[in-house]
């Protein structure tokens, strides 16, 4: 897993695997890293917390369709 990925979001994807949710080896760190830096990316322009349908458009609209290419 890529070291830009960080402690709590590497412990997330682990445990995802070794649920059969991800397969790490297969699934880019790009791809790990999009939601995270999606919500960094608000958090920088506009200064206030990410809103919860915000957080749920990321994951539902945006990472787990991306997710999905790489599934066996």
């Amino acid at each position: 897993m890529s070291r830009a990925l960080g402690g709590v979001s590497q412990e997330i994807y682990q445990r995802a695997h070794e649920r059969g949710e991800i397969d790490l080896a297969t699934v880019p760190p790009a791809v790990l890293s999009l939601p995270f830096d999606l919500m960094r990316h608000d958090l920088l322009i506009t200064l206030k917390p990410v809103p919860a349908t915000r957080i749920t458009v990321i994951i539902d609209e945006l990472f787990l369709p991306l997710l999905a290419v790489y599934r066996q």
